[in-house]
């Protein structure tokens, strides 16, 4: 028995210094320089054919595969480790392959215009994103994770068919655009005032009756959407005279 034990500890001890030495070479093989500034990404060079950018991967940090008519990203998208900015636009995409995932350095995923019904999971591992567009789907869903992409600063889901507003919103602290224009919203379910970086809303052609909970508290709130909804004008009227820094369109 005692033997057994012994084993057992071992084992263990073994196990934990592995994962221990996986934990700092993945903290060791990040490398800051390769996560390019806004203005950095805007010079970068763009490639917009897949194979030419696989002949030299690791020069790769804008790729634009818009309108392939592409029913699947290849998994070899992974070879593309410093990757910052991915454009998927008008194809026929409804999932994206697990490989996305091992890509650190993903700034930008932009997937409007596809066949998406639901966000892939996968999404939410990319802890680096900071914008991100499915604008022009059919997504019903998005995941339960959302909340992990703490760096997340713009979500588009314009044009979707959302019918409940989804509450991880709620936790993305440092969000500074959201657009959810023709969705299906009749109410936003939670207080919007933990949102304190958001300067964007966007709320336009949706159901909803009343303005928002906390929308008073958004004091970084530059622009409101509106239009489209069943909110009385005098309520708007009143919010819109106590805030005349902010533009509203209703």
């Amino acid at each position: 028995m005692r033997y057994t034990l012994l084993i057992t500890i071992i084992s263990a001890l073994i196990f934990e210094s592995c994962e221990n030495k996986q934990n700092l070479n993945t903290s060791a093989e990040f490398d800051s320089t390769k996560l390019l500034t806004y203005k950095e990404l805007l010079e970068a060079k763009r490639f917009d054919n897949f194979e030419v950018a696989l002949r030299a991967p690791d020069t790769v940090r804008k790729l634009v595969l818009y309108g392939k008519n592409l029913k699947a990203v290849s998994p070899n998208i992974a070879n593309l480790r410093y990757l910052n900015s991915l454009e998927i636009s008008r194809n026929k995409l409804s999932t994206l392959p697990v490989e996305l995932s091992s890509l650190l350095y993903l700034q930008s995923l932009y997937a409007d215009n596809n066949l998406f019904v639901e966000i892939p999971n996968v999404f939410t591992d990319l802890i680096r994103l900071k914008y991100v567009s499915f604008a022009d789907n059919q997504i019903v869903k998005i995941p339960e994770s959302l909340n992990k992409l703490r760096n997340l600063e713009h979500l588009d889901l314009n044009r979707n068919k959302l019918t409940v507003f989804p509450l991880q919103i709620a936790e993305l602290s440092g969000i500074k655009v959201l657009k959810f224009n023709n969705n299906g919203f009749d109410t936003i379910p939670f207080s919007l005032e933990s949102l304190s970086e958001l300067e964007t809303l966007d709320l336009s052609d949706n159901k909803l009756k009343h303005l928002p909970l906390g929308i008073n508290q958004l004091s970084k709130l530059k622009k409101l959407e509106l239009i489209g909804n069943q909110i009385k004008k005098s309520e708007i009227d009143a919010f819109a005279k106590a805030h005349p820094e902010i533009s509203i369109k209703y």
